[in-house]
């Protein structure tokens, strides 16, 4: 991941508090707006505490997704109080807790009692409170069950589950017991792969033990100091994470796979190919470790379009080609094989310049097209970004019925490629475009005159992309021949006037472009600031002209609009 990270708490379970009443029938609590703070007990005893905590409980079905069960837990706690005076005492039992809670209940010697619930004034904590009366020397049983959630269900790595403790030093005297019995589903915590393991938490206070799937703490005639604390991160998780020696012979080939490209996925190259020449190694007759070169081959190096640039993930392009070529040889998917020649054509294209093997890889291709349309489209894409001229070739081998859809796909493609400062590619593309489809091809014009030369405005100062202003001033001119929509014809007459002005110093074309948009001049909203300032930029006479045709339409320019255009050109 990157950014910022969030690692929100999750709060599973809390203990029971309690507010004595000393010697008369009613009780005292503390209400501040956050939450109720109980008086201390000196009456009432805690004899035992028990709790049980079910992580991701049996049976609940409501999981997405296997990582998802960490986030709930079915909790029963069961606390044993006594009266250690020869008089009756009345007390409020209070049960802090956050809104997430849902199921609550609560039990008084095997018989449910009502609650009362206070919510804070932000909302954001709550407390469930009944009243329990003992009888002299009364030894009385409290149980209390909950399902706790947290509120980013599935959107984290990183998490922790408190049980809180440290209240029960409010009761009178030391607490005789407490036990507290963690049970986790057979699975790793999120983001680890294989039968569960306690290495994989963080878990505190220590002395705890550790049985299957259950973590316990066991504390004897103690007063609490702290709580207990279960910690969990993706990091930790996968590096405890062990299917090829603890989990089953079915299940270990599956789980070690997803743990190597769960290495992968966060850039842990070296323990991805540890995990998957593990595979190899222990497991080598079975599926997974069938496909082994081919994602290896993926850690050693792996092309994709983004932003119109073909972006590299490079470690090695030597070791890439070569277990690509082994992979071949393997069963694969029809798309891990797509995947897999086209990551070869890239690579023999860009990095070995083998142009022999190139032939042939794209023959496979051509031979191994995905089945989705789309799909097909972006395969295009990575070809033409390798190499334009193949990548025209591939489209006529894609299935495209017309010469209009053609078209659109190409001129998507290099507008693209354009916007991700891949230019030669453009440029190649549009050509193509233009020679091959020249009826289809309205916008093409347009577009490769913006490769060769483009130019806006941005705090105050003319700036451009491309080199070849004579092409450009050639295909803008091509393109007003066009029918293109009149934001298009604005900017290309906007371009001309820069580029007869600046480069080519031709006066009189010049005026009769300025003279066009004066004519023609855009809306409030059709970018009339933007258009205003790149002709500012170029001349201030010109853009102050300008501003005052605009100045004359019904939907004018902005307040102060001719104003700031012209004071940021002076």
């Amino acid at each position: 991941m990157s950014g910022v990270r969030w690692f929100p708490v999750f709060v599973v379970a809390w203990a029971v508090v309690a507010a004595s009443l000393a010697f008369c029938d009613d009780y005292e609590s503390g209400w501040d707006g956050e939450g109720i703070y109980p008086v201390l007990s000196k009456e009432i005893r805690m004899a035992r505490e028990r709790v049980e905590i079910l992580v991701g409980w049996p049976g609940d079905g409501r999981y997405e997704s296997r990582n998802e069960c960490h986030g709930w837990a079915r909790v029963d706690a069961e606390f044993v109080l006594v009266n250690d005076t020869d008089y009756p005492v009345r007390t409020l039992v209070s049960f802090p807790g956050t809104g997430y809670e849902r199921d609550f209940g609560r039990s008084v010697d095997g018989c449910p009692v009502g609650v009362e619930t206070y919510t804070t004034k932000d909302g954001t904590e709550i407390a469930y409170t009944s009243s329990l009366e003992f009888a002299a020397r009364q030894v009385r049983t409290v149980r209390v069950s909950y399902v706790g959630a947290f509120d980013a269900q599935g959107g984290t790595l990183c998490g922790s589950w408190r049980y809180v403790l440290k209240t029960g030093a409010l009761w009178k005297g030391k607490i005789g017991e407490i036990v507290v019995v963690a049970h986790f589903p057979k699975d790793m915590p999120p983001w680890g792969y294989g039968p569960f393991d306690a290495r994989a938490l963080k878990l505190s206070p220590k002395g705890y033990k550790v049985s299957g799937q259950s973590v316990t703490w066991l504390l004897k005639n103690v007063e609490p100091t702290e709580d207990v604390s279960i910690e969990f991160d993706h990091v930790l998780s996968r590096k405890a994470s062990r299917p090829l020696k603890y989990a089953s012979r079915e299940e270990a080939p599956r789980l070690q796979l997803q743990l190597a490209l769960a290495h992968r996925a966060f850039r842990e190259r070296e323990e991805a190919l540890r995990a998957l020449k593990d595979l190899r190694r222990v497991c080598p007759n079975s599926d997974e470790a069938a496909k082994v070169n081919y994602y290896m081959a993926g850690i050693y190096s792996h092309h994709w379009v983004s932003g119109g640039r073909l972006v590299c993930d490079q470690l090695g392009g030597a070791r890439a080609r070569r277990h690509y070529e082994q992979a071949l040889g393997e069963p694969l998917t029809s798309e891990e094989r797509t995947d897999c020649l086209s990551q070869l054509f890239a690579l023999y294209t860009l990095d070995a310049k083998d142009p022999k093997r190139v032939r042939q890889v794209f023959a496979a291709l051509k031979d191994n097209l995905p089945s989705e349309p789309d799909d097909r489209r972006t395969l295009v894409g990575l070809v033409a970004l390798a190499s334009p001229q193949l990548g025209m070739e591939l489209l006529d081998a894609i299935g495209l019925e017309s010469d209009a859809e053609k078209a659109r796909v190409l001129l998507s493609m290099a507008m693209r490629f354009s916007g991700g400062r891949s230019r030669e590619q453009a440029v190649a593309v549009l050509s193509a475009l233009i020679g091959r489809y020249p009826t289809h091809a309205e916008d093409a014009h347009y577009w490769l005159a913006r490769c060769h030369r483009w130019r806006w405005a941005q705090d105050g100062k003319l700036k451009c992309e491309g080199a070849d202003p004579a092409n450009a001033v050639k295909h803008y001119e091509e393109a007003l021949k066009q029918p293109l929509s009149a934001w298009t014809r604005r900017d290309c007459l906007a371009q001309l006037f820069a580029l007869y002005t600046l480069d080519a110093k031709n006066a009189t074309r010049a005026e009769e472009v300025l003279t066009k948009l004066e004519k023609n001049p855009p809306s409030r909203g059709e970018g009339q600031e933007e258009l205003a300032a790149l002709l500012a930029a170029v001349s201030p006479r010109a853009g102050a002209r300008f501003l005052a045709a605009v100045a004359a339409l019904p939907l004018g320019p902005a307040p102060r609009a001719v104003e700031e255009a012209v004071l940021r050109h002076p």
